[in-house]
């Protein structure tokens, strides 16, 4: 991995949350881009 940026972020609820985000990695030697959007929930304090 040679980078990560998170492009947004939106509280759903107290213990959820959506993030969008741009991922980029090197594989065989070619830069790559992963641009996502996912969602997470809090579990005992954490994310």
């Amino acid at each position: 991995w040679i980078g990560l940026e998170v492009r947004a972020h939106r509280p759903l609820a107290d213990d959820r949350a959506e993030v969008e985000f741009l991922a980029r990695c090197r594989i065989g030697g070619r830069a790559q881009r992963l641009h996502e959007t996912s969602r997470f929930v809090m579990e005992g304090g954490h994310w």
